[in-house]
């Protein structure tokens, strides 16, 4: 369960579709981003969070490449690959710490490693 929902999440995010993107969240899910003031920002709750994702995507631009995945109970770990879409040149790798309830995301937790 857990799993099917990370992946329509990946596809929304992939379509940037926030309506389904906001469909696989609860409504008290928490995000810390990658980039960002401090390290990364985090959002808290789904209408932040939502704005938060636009202004990933936004800044990405890039098509992503999923990675490995693994399961441990609540929750699912995954490493994650951008490519410039432009060039098909890496420009970041990273992955993703994410915690489930009652099948939806509860909280995401993103850390990247930025090639130039």
């Amino acid at each position: 369960m857990n799993a099917e929902t990370l992946k329509q999440f990946q596809q929304a995010w992939a379509d940037k579709d926030m309506q389904k993107l906001a469909a696989c969240m609860t409504d008290d899910v928490v995000y810390c981003a990658s980039v960002g003031t401090d390290l990364g920002e985090t959002w808290r709750g789904k209408r932040d969070v939502l704005a938060g994702i636009a202004k990933m995507i936004a800044y990405d631009d890039a098509d992503a490449e999923i990675g490995d995945l693994h399961i441990a109970g609540d929750y699912i770990f995954n490493t994650w690959i951008y490519r410039a879409k432009t060039t098909g040149k890496t420009t970041a790798k990273g992955c993703d710490i994410f915690r489930f309830k009652n099948g939806l995301i509860v909280h995401k937790d993103a850390y990247r490693k930025v090639t130039l």
